[in-house]
């Protein structure tokens, strides 16, 4: 299947390809990507073939993925071309703080700039939180958050919005 054979993602009316290229890899050594060079390799290989949509999220590799995709696309002058999707909510970065992570409106603000920052854009085509069961967001272990309120939080932080589609 081509990636030029692109569809519309949802009702979002972004055009995407039908596969994207899935991050987590990128700025890692024990996932596969062995360092900067080989993410490169991917990315422009994706890219060539007409590939349009790029997934990472904040906790893939500590942020390096983010970083990684941010400097490929802006490098190649792919920023208006390319839909970027990212994700948030998994925590971790401060171990022990319960509010260093989740889905409450200072988390989803913190981190949503913490994404456009390593991205280095002003704007999210698609930002998603890590996961949802039975209609409640799971972060780790014994916590969970109302897709509501997570909602709820990130319509409040945008305005203007720095989410397209």
């Amino acid at each position: 299947m081509p990636l030029t054979d692109y569809r519309t993602l949802g009702r979002s009316g972004l055009a995407v390809s039908p596969m994207a290229l899935g991050t987590m890899t990128f700025g890692t050594r024990r996932w596969g990507s062995a360092d900067d060079a080989e993410a490169r390799t991917v990315f422009d290989a994706y890219v060539d073939a007409g590939g349009n949509f790029v997934d990472t999220a904040d906790v893939y590799a500590g942020g390096r993925s983010e970083e990684l995709v941010g400097r490929f696309v802006t490098e190649r002058g792919l920023r208006d071309r390319m839909v970027l999707a990212t994700k948030f909510g998994f925590g971790g970065a401060d171990p022990g703080n319960p509010n260093a992570g989740g889905n409450g409106r200072k988390h989803v603000r913190r981190a949503l700039e913490g994404s456009l920052r390593r991205l280095g854009t002003e704007a999210l085509s698609r930002y998603a939180a890590g996961a949802v069961v039975n209609g409640s967001l799971k972060l780790y272990p014994g916590q969970w958050s109302p897709v509501k309120s997570t909602r709820d939080a990130a319509d409040s932080t945008a305005a203007p919005s720095p989410v397209w589609g």
